[in-house]
């Protein structure tokens, strides 16, 4: 890198600007920035900055963010207790069966009345 940031002065440096001048995608002819047709090439052109992409593309992003939302729910209501259980027991490498979700579900609640910690009733 140049020592153009220490100095403030501008640089078409292709290394600073972020862009590979020696690939030739996205730079113009004299390589000192991204011209129209290598940002269309590249795709950030103005339909790129927008965010437009096909029906698919958005259906795939929601479905992305409702699974999040759904895993987030689930941790804050505590019904991915089950889930985390099953992972714990597969990774530390248990020699027994893991509970089913029922006789989980129980003992998680009688050891709840058993020891209430952090609940209002």
């Amino acid at each position: 890198m140049t020592d153009a940031r220490m100095t403030g002065s501008r640089t078409t440096d292709a290394r600073m600007m972020g862009t590979s001048a020696s690939a030739g995608v996205g730079t113009s002819a004299t390589g000192t920035g991204t011209g129209a047709a290598g940002a269309r090439a590249a795709g950030t052109g103005a339909a790129g900055a927008r965010g437009a992409g096909s029906a698919a593309d958005v259906r795939a992003r929601v479905g992305v963010v409702l699974r999040e939302v759904r895993r987030f729910a689930r941790g804050i209501m505590g019904s991915d207790a089950y889930d985390k259980y099953l992972t714990h027991h597969r990774v530390t490498g248990c020699t027994h069966a893991p509970l089913s979700e029922r006789e989980f579900w129980r003992e998680k609640y009688a050891e709840e009345d058993r020891n209430p910690q952090g609940r209002c009733c």
